[in-house]
């Protein structure tokens, strides 16, 4: 992730509807409509997206579909991520 992507994602904006929470030991990023499917989880230094677990524990990923979110556009630009619809 580029250094200006990942300042724009950290810099706290009040107009922004997204804000880190902390969980399980890590820092979230509530993207697609307050869901953690797709959040970006912080880890020390380095960002990087994860999928949510779902009802099955730790199996098949959970896609969110890229919608008009701002969020959304920021996982499409993030290579190696891919959205089903």
């Amino acid at each position: 992730m580029s250094k200006k992507l990942t300042t724009a994602l950290a810099t706290s904006d009040t107009s922004a509807p997204y804000e880190w929470h902390h969980i399980d030991g890590g820092d979230w990023l509530f993207g697609v409509y307050g869901t953690k499917v797709q959040s970006t989880y912080k880890h020390s230094s380095r960002n990087h997206t994860a999928a949510a677990k779902n009802a099955n524990g730790d199996g098949r990923r959970d896609y969110a579909r890229a919608g008009s979110t701002a969020f959304s556009k920021v996982n499409v630009a993030i290579k190696g991520n891919k959205f089903r619809g």
